[in-house]
C-alpha cells in the first residue's frame, strides 16, 4: 500500500502525522462497513453456537476489524463462539505504522484468541517470511500466548523448501525456549523485556 512506503522512507514526524491522521479519517467513512460485518458475524454466531468463528488481525489500517473496531465487535456481539486469530506480522505491521501497539491485541482480547498466524516480517513491512529471515523477536512475542493455542505457519509460496525448514527449526528454537521459560517461571520477563 502507498501509505505504507511513505511511512517508511523516512518523512519527517510530522508528515507522518498528517499521513496518519488522513488515512484514519478516510477510514472513519466506512462505518456502514463495520455495521454490516457486525451484523453478518452475529447472525453467523446465532445460527452456528457450535462453531468458533475468528476474525483476524488485519495488515492494512483500511481493512475490518481495527483495534477499536474489534472491541466494539466483541461488545456487540456477546455471543461465546466470536474469537480473534492473531497475525503476528500484520501487528507487526500495525505498531510500526503507529496505529496500534503489537502488544495491545493480546492485551485487550487475550481470552477471545484461537490461534496464531506465525511468520516474520522486515522494518520495511515486507511479511510472511519464514521465521528468521525478518526482526520479529519470536520468544517475546509468543511468550504473550497461551501455550495451548495452535500456530499456523502462513509463509509466501516464493520461499524454497529448504528456507521454510529452516523457518521452522528457528520456530522450534523459540518454542523450546519458551517451554524453558515457563517451566522455569521466566515468562514475565521475557514479556517485560520487549
Amino acid at each position: 500500500m502507498e501509505y505504507q512506503k511513505e511511512f517508511i522512507r523516512g518523512k519527517k514526524e510530522h508528515e507522518r502525522a498528517a499521513l496518519k491522521k488522513r488515512i484514519i479519517l478516510l477510514r472513519s467513512a466506512h462505518k456502514t462497513h463495520l455495521d454490516i460485518a457486525s451484523r453478518m458475524l452475529e447472525r453467523l454466531c446465532r445460527s452456528f453456537p457450535d462453531t468458533d468463528f475468528c476474525f483476524e488481525t488485519r495488515l492494512h489500517y483500511h481493512e475490518i476489524p481495527t483495534l477499536d473496531e474489534a472491541a466494539y465487535l466483541f461488545d456487540r456481539i456477546t455471543l461465546k463462539n466470536l474469537f480473534y486469530w492473531h497475525d503476528i506480522g500484520h501487528t507487526y505491521a500495525q505498531d510500526r505504522l503507529g496505529f496500534a501497539r503489537q502488544t495491545e491485541w493480546q492485551r485487550r482480547f487475550g481470552g477471545r484468541c484461537r490461534g496464531i498466524h506465525v511468520h516474520d516480517a522486515r522494518m520495511d513491512l515486507t511479511d510472511h517470511l519464514p521465521p528468521g529471515i525478518g526482526t520479529l523477536d519470536f520468544d517475546r512475542i509468543l511468550s504473550e500466548f497461551e501455550e495451548t493455542l495452535p500456530y499456523t505457519l502462513e509463509i509466501h509460496p516464493r520461499f524454497a523448501p529448504r528456507e521454510v525448514i529452516s523457518g521452522i527449526e528457528h520456530l522450534k528454537k523459540s518454542m523450546a525456549s519458551l517451554a524453558a521459560a515457563r517451566r522455569d517461571g521466566d515468562v514475565n520477563r521475557r514479556r517485560d523485556s520487549g
